[in-house]
């Protein structure tokens, strides 16, 4: 039997932010930090995907399930507020 497994996307696109969120050395952002898996360095600011998921990224259907972590960690965010 063979096979082929094809790595894609295996770099994260945080170039955007480098310089305003904290990322690792390998470039994915810091998240964890303040409450809920996908806080970022910044409150108020929530990651989900390839740019924090540097276990599956692309390449399982984490994408949703992060999605909709970042979703709740930003509504608890927001009652805390008050919101």
């Amino acid at each position: 039997m063979t096979g082929l497994f094809v790595a894609i996307a295996t770099k994260p696109n945080t170039d955007l932010v480098k310089g305003q969120l904290e990322l690792e050395d390998n470039g994915y952002l810091v998240t964890g930090q303040w409450g809920g898996a996908s806080t970022t360095s910044v409150h108020g600011l929530f990651a989900c995907g390839d740019v924090q998921d540097h276990t599956y990224g692309k390449r399982v259907t984490g994408g949703p399930r992060s999605g909709c972590q970042a979703a709740l960690d930003a509504e608890r965010w927001l009652e805390a507020k008050g919101h």
